[in-house]
């Protein structure tokens, strides 16, 4: 089988290029300019698109996010390509529902995305689902890691580093995949049907919460922490207020029901030891 990766020279598509290339023919593809698909492809996986930033405009997201996969769509119809597989993200599901709610997701959940990023990603699913000239995946994505991808963990670490933790008593799990774990995923869903013309919520076996994530990194960094019930009690009401605290105090995880589980690696065979 013929493979496109879109997007070229990043660590996620390299590794998921790994992976795919034991079996079949795989190039990746830019899409920053204009899209040639070669006319023997026969499956897209379409990683390539503009990750939240501060310094992106809302604008850029609908122009990489949302337009740029419609022109591939258009071209994927054109060249008589079987079968797109397209990273989407749990942001389709918004804030609200995924950090302050603390309740878990299932494909029944409402779609609020309330950020261009989400929504430019909405976008575009429901351009593919339309599409009937090919069989679509589309994986609505949490946070991605392994070893040398740890930028989901930034802020906890540097919580750590400074001493003092929150202790959250409310639900603040959060669904995790590990890279090694969403490569084997797309194996299995560029050689078989099972996953044909389906919304998929993958996610590690093991769900951590916050405190689980601060007790790992401070234990894998030797630092000894002081755990504070009051900054947990103030975060949590500030996660109301401000979008960062909320990231700490909230909850973005998939019920168990419905998700799509990896059992492989997860985040105890990460080490926070960066001496």
């Amino acid at each position: 089988m013929n493979v496109v990766i879109t997007g070229s020279n990043g660590y996620l598509v390299n590794r998921i290029k790994e992976q795919i290339e034991k079996e079949h023919n795989v190039i990746c593809l830019s899409i920053r300019g204009d899209i040639n698909i070669p006319q023997a492809t026969d499956c897209i996986i379409h990683i390539a698109g503009l990750v939240p930033d501060r310094n992106n405009e809302e604008s850029d997201y609908y122009k990489i996010n949302t337009q740029k996969t419609k022109e591939l769509c258009d071209m994927a119809t054109a060249v008589g390509v079987k079968k797109f597989i397209y990273f989407s993200s749990m942001a389709v599901y918004g804030n609200l529902l995924t950090r302050k709610k603390r309740c878990g997701i299932t494909l029944d959940s409402r779609i609020v995305p309330d950020s261009s990023y989400g929504d430019s990603k909405y976008q575009a699913e429901k351009y593919i689902k339309n599409s009937q000239s090919f069989s679509w995946t589309i994986i609505r994505l949490p946070s991605l890691y392994d070893q040398v991808e740890v930028n989901y963990f930034k802020p906890f670490i540097n919580a750590v580093m400074k001493g003092t933790v929150p202790v959250c008593k409310k639900n603040t799990r959060r669904s995790l995949l590990h890279i090694d774990n969403l490569a084997v995923l797309l194996e299995s869903i560029v050689n078989s049907d099972t996953y044909n013309n389906k919304i998929i919520l993958p996610c590690d076996e093991y769900a951590p919460t916050v405190n689980d994530l601060f007790e790992k990194i401070s234990r894998d960094m030797h630092i000894e922490c002081k755990r504070s019930g009051i900054m947990g009690a103030l975060w949590c009401i500030l996660s109301y207020i401000h979008p960062y605290f909320c990231g700490f105090t909230g909850c973005a995880y998939y019920e168990e029901e419905g998700a799509t589980i990896v059992r492989g690696k997860s985040i105890s065979d990460l080490k926070f030891d960066f001496s």
